[in-house]
């Protein structure tokens, strides 16, 4: 098997950032290979300092597989979402400038040098500055970044703030997510969303007592509504159609979303 030097593979990744590769290079160039390192592990090797891949390993679709964001990529408006709801009175992002503090924010990566734990991944087709979770703390908790959200929620603060029902109650969900983001750990994603385990759904069938009492558990809604809750999660969409969702994985019957009672009258005598 012939083995190449990854910097030339690092001159595609390059050029398919151009726009940002300039200016963030060495932190893009770091974090793929990272990637490489941890998803390739087995099929790479180094010599002098230098990593080596096998010829055809890295084509076009490995980086675009690389270039897309996942929920351990913080770009500027997630790291402001994030800023603005460590303020204590947990104001509306509504009535925030979100904008004006990812400026702020990109600023802040400069000014505390952190331009080399940036990279670049892709949302929607564009290209965009992220950052780890652990760098996003550092950000946040700045100073620079700390004074402009409490200069932006003083100027809240004057203005009369409708406190609707399910505005004020999509706050409290982003309060949740945001504790479970203090607890970042880079190698486990502890928000308990996606595919069902065969454990999980042999949990769900004795929670349906075997479909005795229960017609057949809908599966496929279960995780079509699972995939649409992880999904506005991720948005920081917590608006009427998330809390619906919310309610139902929170009922202990799940509202009879995913199955119904059978009402097995003889059943029930004999339980009894």
């Amino acid at each position: 098997m012939k083995y190449i030097d990854i910097n030339i593979s690092d001159t595609t990744l390059l050029f398919r950032v151009e726009a940002l590769s300039d200016e963030y290079k060495e932190g893009i160039i770091d974090n793929f290979h990272a990637y490489v390192e941890k998803e390739s592990k087995d099929e790479i090797s180094h010599k002098n300092g230098t990593i080596f891949v096998p010829e055809g390993l890295i084509t076009d679709e490995y980086i675009n597989i690389y270039l897309n964001k996942t929920e351990k990529d913080y770009s500027a408006k997630d790291c402001a979402i994030l800023a603005i709801k460590r303020f204590d009175e947990f104001l509306p992002i509504s009535e925030m400038s979100v904008e004006s503090l990812e400026k702020c924010i990109r600023n802040t990566i400069d000014n505390l040098n952190l331009k080399k734990k940036a990279y670049v991944k892709r949302i929607n087709k564009k290209n965009v500055v992220c950052v780890d979770g652990n760098t996003a703390k550092l950000i946040i908790q700045s100073r620079e970044v700390v004074e402009y959200v409490q200069s932006q929620a003083k100027k809240a603060e004057k203005r009369d703030i409708h406190k609707d029902e399910v505005e004020w109650r999509a706050y409290e969900f982003a309060k949740q997510k945001l504790a479970r983001i203090d607890a970042f750990d880079e190698e486990t994603d502890s928000f308990g969303y996606g595919s069902l385990s065969n454990d999980t759904k042999t949990k769900l069938l004795i929670e349906a007592i075997y479909k005795r009492m229960f017609t057949v558990f809908d599966f496929d809604k279960y995780e079509e509504y699972l995939s649409e809750m992880e999904s506005l999660e991720e948005d920081w969409d917590f608006g009427k159609r998330y809390q619906e969702l919310f309610e139902i994985f929170n009922s202990p019957d799940y509202k009879g979303e995913f199955y119904k009672n059978k009402n097995d009258d003889v059943f029930l005598d004999a339980l009894a």
